[in-house]
């Protein structure tokens, strides 16, 4: 699917999330790849929306992990483009999962620098320049079986 624009990208990530909060009640991991500047963090911005989170949207890149939490979710949206080192991965506990009192989604950007040491994918989402300027091309692969019934429909 094209994207034309921020306003496009916001749009997705919060239809995005409305899907997920229509369609399980379990834990998540969202993997978001693309070059730097695709559009990661503006979509992540949209899915936070989509979960009726009020707040600001930071990106994560200097704190690597911000914690937000909705009536539904305790969501993690993670950013590991600065993460050099094997120590740096295993600090972040990336590859365990959370205890927690309700279900939880991770938002990883960049998940391609936690290597096999972080918690695997339920869903991809690929983010990639396109000729025209600004434009993106977004590509969602289902991964787990916790996902494979959701629907594409909302997908345009």
């Amino acid at each position: 699917m094209k994207v034309r624009n921020e306003k496009e990208m916001i749009e997705l990530g919060k239809v995005f999330a409305q899907n997920i909060l229509h369609s399980t009640t379990e834990s998540l991991v969202i993997y978001l790849q693309g070059n730097l500047g695709a559009g990661k963090t503006t979509f992540s911005k949209g899915f936070l929306k989509g979960m009726n989170f009020k707040g600001l949207v930071n990106s994560p890149t200097y704190n690597l992990i911000e914690t937000i939490e909705t009536n539904e979710f305790i969501i993690f949206h993670v950013d590991l483009y600065r993460i050099n080192t094997l120590n740096q991965i295993l600090e972040l506990e990336l590859h365990e999962k959370p205890i927690l009192d309700k279900p939880y989604l991770f938002l990883i950007e960049w998940p391609e620098n936690g290597g096999d040491y972080i918690l695997s994918a339920d869903l991809i989402v690929n983010i990639s320049f396109n000729e025209v300027m600004n434009e993106r091309l977004i590509d969602i692969e289902k991964l787990s079986k916790k996902v494979s019934k959701f629907e594409d429909s909302w997908i345009k």
